[in-house]
């Protein structure tokens, strides 16, 4: 790859990522039907980079659907389908090789990509799913809570035991008020 499209990465500010480059070249790219001749392309771990002089265009492998290939006399063409941006991206090649290789890379980060999808959606289905078990053991308990208070007198029995904690009850008053106050709800 020429050093000019180094340089053009890096005065677009992508110049830190240089080394997380999985696939770089040069092509012709078109995107939405706009052509933008003499690109670098550059295949980073979840995104594709393209750049030139004047412009940069960014896009994210999870929305990536519908890649395919077409044969030309001078030139081998890969057409994307980004269906989260809405964007058709044609990139063509001189050389078939290179092409290939290129395909061989976005396949398989586009697959990573598209399993890391699928882990970060099952990891928040089971984050819901613990979530909701933890605000059902949370009613059920409130629930036994509420249960408990009703069967036994929780807080006339501590208030009686403060008092004779605090010596204002005898023992024998404090057995005689706790049996009277449990015989009310046994």
């Amino acid at each position: 790859m020429k050093a000019k499209f180094i340089n053009y990465f890096k005065a677009h500010g992508f110049g830190a990522l240089l080394d997380d480059v999985y696939f770089k070249c040069t092509s012709v790219v078109s995107i939405n039907g706009n052509y933008y001749s003499n690109c670098g392309i550059f295949l980073m771990e979840d995104n594709i980079i393209i750049v030139n002089k004047n412009s940069k265009a960014q896009h994210f492998y999870f929305g990536f659907d519908n890649i395919q290939t077409a044969d030309k006399f001078l030139n081998k063409s890969v057409s994307i389908k980004d269906t989260i941006e809405d964007t058709d991206i044609l990139i063509e090649f001189a050389l078939k090789d290179e092409r290939q290789i290129f395909l061989d890379h976005l396949e398989k980060l586009v697959e990573i990509e598209k399993l890391k999808l699928e882990q970060h959606k099952v990891k928040m289905n089971i984050e819901e799913l613990e979530e909701r078990v933890l605000i059902e053991e949370q009613k059920e308990q409130e629930q036994l809570n509420i249960e408990r208070e009703n069967q036994i007198p929780y807080k006339e029995l501590k208030q009686l035991k403060e008092l004779l904690d605090l010596g204002i009850l005898t023992e024998e008053e404090y057995a005689n008020k706790k049996d009277k106050i449990l015989q009310n709800y046994l």
